[in-house]
């Protein structure tokens, strides 16, 4: 099989020699299946009789696990102007409005924070420092009415000096 095919076509005047034109195109591969074992078999259950439990199972009756805290689901940071960062994202909770989320991680974000709109997002901007001093991961983490502490959210700056 060939990635790129060489079409001749005539010769401008002026030009002598041959010319080639490449075409670029995409093939399809096929569909691609997971193997399986030579016979077709289920494989064999690992010695001791039953397959390993789940860490926390869910309840009797209940299939679907309790959220028992937030959960920062997205977190991103982007430059926005020379030794600006506009950090934001999304906290999903049972009552995600009204939240503070803390930063950390970078001198500019010591002691920083913000609350959530109705829906959980959230943004932030700042002003960093050109030099060096603050690049580096930063984090976010907000705690919810019962006292509950979110995930630990992290992401990387590296401001243009």
């Amino acid at each position: 099989m060939s990635w790129f095919t060489r079409v001749a076509r005539p010769a401008r005047s002026g030009r002598s020699g041959r010319s080639f034109r490449t075409s670029l195109r995409l093939e399809e591969l096929g569909q691609r299946a997971t193997p399986s074992s030579m016979d077709d078999t289920q494989p064999t259950p690992p010695p001791g009789g039953s397959p390993p439990a789940l860490e926390n199972p869910p309840p009797p009756g209940n299939p679907t696990p309790t959220q028992t805290g937030p959960n920062i689901d997205r977190f991103v940071a982007a430059e926005v102007a020379h030794g600006w960062y506009q950090i934001s994202g999304h906290v999903t909770a049972a009552a995600p409005g009204g939240l503070t989320v803390s930063f950390d991680g970078i001198p500019a974000l010591e002691g920083m924070s913000t609350v959530t709109d109705a829906n959980g997002n959230f943004t932030y901007v700042f002003q960093v420092q050109t030099n060096g001093n603050d690049n580096g991961a930063i984090s976010a983490q907000t705690v919810d009415a019962n006292g509950n502490q979110s995930n630990l959210a992290i992401t990387l700056i590296a401001p243009t000096p």
